[in-house]
């Protein structure tokens, strides 16, 4: 496994290469994303695993408004690469403007 970290002006992107055994069919890459769902070669070689790590990696990116992508850049080869903001963003619920919510007050 190899991780390699760039540091931009506006960005920064982590990029994560793990080697696969045996090689996993390069279709695939952006299905594994989704929950529960396995590469076909890791089902067949009855590895353990649930399939939710990537899923749950990519509702964390998507909570700080960054991205996560996967590909096969050679045979035998997963990369993740996730671009994270410099700078910190603010978000907010729409429902909390729209009704008036606040949070409790502790008595």
């Amino acid at each position: 496994m190899t991780c390699t970290v760039q540091a931009g002006e506006n960005h920064t992107i982590i990029t994560i290469d793990n080697t696969t055994r045996p090689p996993e069919n390069a279709a695939d890459a952006e299905d594994l994303i989704q929950p529960f769902h396995r590469g076909d070669d890791t089902r067949m070689a009855n590895r353990p695993g649930h399939g939710l790590g990537l899923s749950i990696a990519k509702a964390c990116t998507d909570a700080m408004q960054a991205t996560l992508a996967v590909s096969r850049p050679s045979p035998g080869t997963f990369r993740t690469e996730i671009k994270l903001p410099n700078r910190p963003t603010q978000r907010h619920c729409p429902q909390q403007k729209e009704h008036g919510h606040r949070p409790h007050a502790r008595q």
